[in-house]
């Protein structure tokens, strides 16, 4: 299959994508709030649902089982809606992107709809490969750990001379922590365009998740500073919307509503970094701007010899 074409883009900073990506969404705000909104009204009316039929149901501290599986339902549909969402946003931005025909709010979520089984494949996909290259990491941290608790508490805890030993074993810890993160960051950042890849290219998992990695190879610096800014945005963001929502820490239903409202603005914004991150590779990799350039040059003709 073809790649398709795109507008002649200069290659991006992290800030500079970030940036692009609002002016992207900006001028067409309502309509993708509206994709937004769409996107969220079936767990919003769940739990309305769920808080009309039990509202004073507060989280089990002593059945965390039982949590789970009232829970398992809304977090389900939140997720299938969620990644319908997303690939329609993408579909949407991609059209504002190419300076084409904006489809409606129906399309985009069509076009998402068709993809639905094969963007889910994607999330669960990198799932498995957070695991997979994580869960070493993982165990090595707490295999540390356990090892130097148990020699402390051979030698007789923490107290007198072994002060040391546990600041090593703490340092320790964080080191492996920090490593542990970095592992998670690169193979998040890495795979992060698999949604643009499935949705522009019409990629199936797998396929998307190998084109994902040739694009971003020798761009690992440049992802990890793009998505290591949109952690932090997105932290900051949900820490203050977490903050609105602690009001109703009582009533998790209300709360969760809350939140999933409050968010919608923010996820366009999302998006539209993956679908600039995506285009940016291109242009680091495959010179999608000199392609874009050269498509728009007249065509002359040459003169009979």
């Amino acid at each position: 299959m073809p790649v398709p074409a795109l507008p002649p883009l200069p290659p991006r900073s992290a800030t500079e994508i970030v940036d692009g990506a609002v002016q992207l969404i900006r001028p067409q705000f309502s309509y993708f709030l509206r994709i937004a909104a769409v996107g969220a009204i079936p767990a919003l009316l769940l739990s309305v649902i769920t808080l009309l039929m039990s509202p004073s149901v507060t989280p089990s501290l002593t059945d965390p089982f039982a949590q789970l599986r009232q829970q398992a339902p809304q977090t389900l549909l939140e997720w299938v809606f969620g990644t319908a969402q997303s690939g329609a946003i993408l579909a949407g931005a991609l059209a504002v992107l190419r300076g084409d025909a904006i489809p409606s709010v129906q399309s985009a979520f069509m076009t998402a709809f068709r993809r639905v089984f094969a963007l889910i494949g994607s999330s669960l996909l990198l799932i498995v490969v957070l695991l997979v290259t994580a869960l070493p990491v993982a165990l090595a941290i707490g295999f540390a750990v356990a090892i130097s608790g148990i020699g402390v508490t051979a030698a007789g805890g923490f107290s007198g001379g072994n002060v040391g030993v546990a600041i090593g074993i703490a340092l320790m810890s964080l080191v492996l922590l920090v490593g542990l993160l970095f592992v998670a960051v690169s193979i998040v950042a890495r795979s992060a365009v698999m949604s643009a890849l499935i949705i522009v290219e019409d990629l199936g998992p797998m396929a998307a998740l190998q084109r994902a990695h040739a694009l971003s190879r020798g761009n690992y610096l440049q992802l990890a500073k793009t998505y290591g800014l949109v952690m932090l945005i997105a932290g900051v963001v949900y820490a203050v919307l977490a903050s609105i929502t602690a009001a109703f820490q009582n009533q998790q239903q209300i709360a969760s509503a809350l939140l999933s409202v409050l968010v919608i603005p923010v996820v366009p914004i999302i998006g539209g970094i993956t679908l600039l991150t995506y285009a940016d590779l291109r242009v680091r990799r495959e010179g999608a701007d000199l392609d874009a350039a050269l498509d728009a040059l007249p065509v002359t003709s040459l003169p009979p010899i």
